[in-house]
Parts: C-alpha cells; structure tokens; sequence
C-alpha cells in the first residue's frame, strides 16, 4: 500500500503543517515505507500516482483538490478554516473525501453545522516542532517587560485592538515594550507600511517590528526573550504561533475560541482569557480570498479592547507566578502535541476506519 500525502513543504501554515506531519508520519516504523509526498503544483507526478493507486492505498490531500475522481482507495481531506462558514472550494472538497480530517473539535462541529455528515469526520491534531520550540536556553537579561505578537498583518489577527490595548495600558511606559514578529504573502512592502503607520497612529513608541521573512531558529529565538506571548484572534485552524510559544514556555494571551482551544485548555492555567463577542467577518481581503455569492462569510471571535488591556496588566503584575505554571505547561505541550503525536493520532485514525497499516 501506499499512503500518498499531496501538499508543499514551504515557509506557510499549511505549509508547515504538511512538512512536519509528512516528517513524522514518515519516521514511524510501521507505515514510514509507505508515505510518498506529492507536490500539488507538480500535476504530472499527481496524475502518475493516482494512475497507480489501488484499492489498498491512502490518499491524504492537505490542499483543495478533487481527489475523489483521481485516486483509488481511503481518499482523506485534511481541511482547515477560520470562521463559522467554511468556504466553498473547502467546503466541495470536504464534501467529495470519504473522510476529513480536522484538528480540532470546534472544527468538526463547524464542519457539522455546514453540512458535513459527522460520521466521516475525524480530528486529528496539527502539531508543534517540540525539538525546536522549548523553553530551555533563556537568557537573563536587562530589558523591558516584553510582550510579543507573532503573525500575518490582517484583521483575523486583531492587531487595532491589540494597538489601541497596549497604547491605552502601557503607551510609552519604558519598563514595557511590545515586540512584533509579521509579514504578508502578498504586497509585502505595502502592508508593512500600513502596519508601521497603524503603530504610529497609537502615538507610542515602545514597539519594535521584524518584518518579514525570519528563519525558524530566530524565531524560537524571540519567543525565549520574551515575557508573556500577545494574541487575540478573531478565528484560527490551529494557531501555529500560539502552540509555539506555549511550547516554548510563555504564559499565553488569547481568546479561546476556535483551533487553538484545542490545546490551550489542557493549560489553561498558564493562559489569560479575552472576551469577545461573535461577529460578521469584516475583513475585506478574506472576503475576497474567498467568496460566497449571498455575501454571507459568517462569524468569528472579536475581542474587547477592555479586556485585552486588563490580561496585559494581569500578565504584567503576576509573572512571577505566572511564569513557573506556563514552564510546566510547555511540558504538557511538547508531549501531547508534538507532530509524533499528530502522527500517532493519524495511525489510530486510520485504524479505526479498517485499514490495516500492520
């Protein structure tokens, strides 16, 4: 049997998520031989292993194709989304697998409430590079209280809140600094701009920006010279940036709404909760990334300014309790997370559905 794995290893979500899944699928002893990865923007190599493929086989497409009329055997969708209406190239995707796959189980349910029959869905875990992200390594030095945001410049991310939070609580207090790790996949430059003139705007000026491309190392960098881990989004598949500093031993800023609740609550207690209240998605760019003909993108989590500014004082005022429990915590993280996890999960998924991978 084969089991076929069809995405891109790139610096993205997705694709980090199919190169570390595909790494750690690969390094088990029981189905490792069998994991073949297909590059989905190499159609001559798809359309050779589905020429291929047989009854026995796996299919695994972590991206939106229409593996159903292609491949021979268990044809799996991993799909992943960030609002309460799931787009519709995902959604025909999701619809056409004999079984998808999501990694959480706020995501089954959206799934279910969209019309996906509950009995082909499995949740199976994205992950975290525990080797890399961990909390050992810290230097002790003298700096400001250090908040730190990790990623793309977009409404989904709620920065305006984020700004408007920290520039009311904190704004110019040279004891505190907010750090920022960003970029955009498209018109970099310009969105960098606005970020920069968005900052400028809150009139203060203890912030520092990295934008742009960094490489993982420095980034496991920032999050172990950094103090408490920021972040308030509106809606997340997984919240890669999120399990990373959890990982990596920070106390945690979030709302607990969708994917990254999944593993958040088994360490809630090195985490500070935002409110939020439900609402339409206001965002023109995803709205145009992906559209819906009744103008109906649904719902997701927008965090109060309030109470973002109150989890920054209380983050600030008790990180010498906060900080031990968030250490433990990363523990936790890296065992029950890590992408040999993931990887585990899946092998048990597949097992339950009668494929015998023995």
């Amino acid at each position: 049997m084969r089991i076929n794995l069809i995405g891109q290893r790139n610096s993205s979500g997705i694709g980090n998520h199919f190169g570390s899944f595909a790494t750690a699928l690969a390094s088990l002893d029981l189905v490792g031989s069998c994991v073949h990865e297909l590059d989905f923007q190499d159609p001559n190599a798809i359309i050779s292993a589905a020429q291929n493929s047989t009854d026995q086989d796996v299919t695994i497409s972590f991206v939106g194709l229409n593996i159903h009329d292609l491949f021979q055997g268990l044809r799996i969708q991993w799909v992943v989304f960030e609002s309460t209406r799931i787009p519709v190239d995902v959604l025909r995707s999701a619809d056409l697998a004999d079984v998808v796959w999501v990694p959480s189980a706020w995501g089954r349910d959206v799934l279910i409430a969209n019309g996906i029959d509950a009995g082909k869905i499995d949740v199976v875990h994205e992950g975290v590079d525990h080797d890399r992200f961990h909390p050992y390594g810290r230097v002790s030095e003298s700096r400001p209280f250090r908040f730190l945001v990790v990623g793309k410049y977009e409404i989904r991310k709620s920065y305006p809140e984020i700004f408007s939070a920290f520039a009311a609580e904190f704004g110019n207090n040279p004891a505190v600094e907010l750090v920022m790790k960003s970029d955009y996949f498209r018109d970099g430059n310009i969105k960098a701009q606005q970020m920069i003139a968005d900052l400028r705007s809150h009139a203060f000026e203890n912030w520092r920006l990295n934008w742009g491309y960094v490489d993982l190392a420095t980034i496991a960098d920032m999050y172990r010279t950094a103090d408490v881990f920021l972040s308030a989004p509106r809606g997340e598949a997984w919240g890669l940036p999120i399990i990373e500093a959890a990982a990596s031993g920070l106390p945690i800023i979030s709302t607990m709404y969708s994917g990254q609740a999944e593993f958040l609550q088994p360490v809630q207690t090195s985490v500070i909760s935002v409110d939020y209240d439900m609402g339409a998605v206001d965002c023109p760019e995803y709205q145009g990334y992906y559209p819906f003909p009744d103008s109906n993108w649904g719902e997701w989590a927008v965090p109060k300014i309030d109470s973002i500014r109150h989890s920054m004082r209380f983050a600030y005022e008790n990180h010498q309790n906060l900080a031990p429990i968030a250490l433990a915590n990363s523990a936790v993280i890296r065992r029950e997370f890590g992408w040999n996890a993931s990887a585990d999960q899946a092998v048990e998924a597949l097992e339950s559905r009668g494929i015998n991978l023995g």
